[in-house]
């Protein structure tokens, strides 16, 4: 007899309701005793979502790849929302289950005690939805609290480059060795340079640090590390977003992406349905500057527009980088 079991907790879970990994592991371990079995394996995925899909969850793979190579004959857990949250997709996992003849027995549900292969499974449905409604209330209860929050301006994600968060819950000051960044991307724009020529000098003629390196070092000031690629080049993208953002003249914009359901990606807001604080909090730029600039680059957009209708294959696009600007 192959007996496994699998356990799982994340950020969506109510910690005081649902039990621990280690909760979750001596309850099975229990349930195996008072029926002589051993566990040969337990599949732990720690803060993994119940509502991605089942091969996004790491220890949950190994399972279903041991499932398909005989390795398993009964699986142990906690309860059901622990397999999944998604109900159609937790059903379909069942069947496969029946028709490879694996058992699944769960010793703490809410609707009671559960073992498949022996024909508990009049609630089953029941059991899917009440799973699957419980994480949909936690995201909207989530979601209605911080949209409270954007309605008072306050920035929830991270910080802006060129501006640091006080203890004060919304406030934001400059970050002073940024400054001479932000303001000096906007005179050479203005001096007539385009993005690239930026980008050149920014990379070899002066000493500036790009945004996810400034994030790295502020985070290592605060002992912390920063896990995403740093970037050490600036490129055309960096610089157009500074440009284009309003944060710098002290406007405060939030609220312009939403999700419409759990896990799936944010869409772009209208403007009019954003949040939109003005003089929130000091400017780098000059909101005269500020228009200048972007009265240029809609220019520049246009002008260059007879040459974006023509599409041009380069034979060794993505192979070879420019000594000089690393493009």
């Amino acid at each position: 007899m192959k007996v496994v079991c699998y356990c799982r907790l994340s950020k969506d879970d109510n910690k005081s309701r649902y039990s621990s990994i280690n909760a979750q592991m001596e309850l099975a371990k229990e349930y195996a005793d008072s029926q002589g079995w051993n566990i040969s394996k337990y599949y732990i995925d720690d803060n993994v979502s119940g509502y991605i899909s089942n091969d996004e969850r790491p220890e949950f793979s190994k399972m279903l790849q041991d499932i398909d190579d005989g390795k398993v004959d009964i699986i142990l857990a906690k309860d059901l929302s622990r397999i999944g949250r998604k109900g159609s997709r937790t059903l379909t996992f069942i069947d496969e289950l029946k028709e490879k003849n694996v058992n699944l027995i769960l010793t703490k549900d809410t609707f009671g005690e559960f073992n498949l292969l022996e024909g508990d499974d009049d609630l089953l449905g029941l059991s899917t939805w009440f799973n699957e409604r419980y994480v949909k209330e936690v995201s909207k209860k989530v979601k209605i609290g911080m949209h409270k929050q954007l309605e008072k301006g306050i920035l929830l994600q991270g910080t802006k480059f060129g501006y640091l968060k006080t203890a004060k819950k919304g406030e934001l000051i400059v970050d002073e060795s940024v400054r001479e960044t932000i303001t000096t991307i906007f005179d050479l724009y203005e001096q007539g340079l385009g993005m690239r020529k930026i980008c050149h000098k920014l990379n070899f003629e002066y000493d500036f640090l790009t945004p996810s390196q400034v994030i790295e070092r502020n985070l290592k000031e605060k002992g912390k590390s920063y896990k995403k690629p740093v970037k050490k080049l600036w490129d055309i993208y960096m610089v157009k977003r500074i440009l284009k953002d309003e944060i710098y003249i002290g406007t405060l914009i939030t609220h312009k992406t939403e999700r419409k359901d759990i896990h799936k990606q944010g869409k772009k807001v209208k403007r009019e349905n954003q949040y939109i604080f003005e003089n929130h909090h000091e400017a780098i730029i000059s909101k005269e500057q500020f228009e200048r600039v972007q009265e240029m680059m809609k220019k520049r957009v246009k002008n260059s527009s007879i040459y974006t209708k023509k599409k041009r294959d380069y034979i060794f696009g993505g192979f070879l980088r420019c000594g000089e600007c690393k493009r």
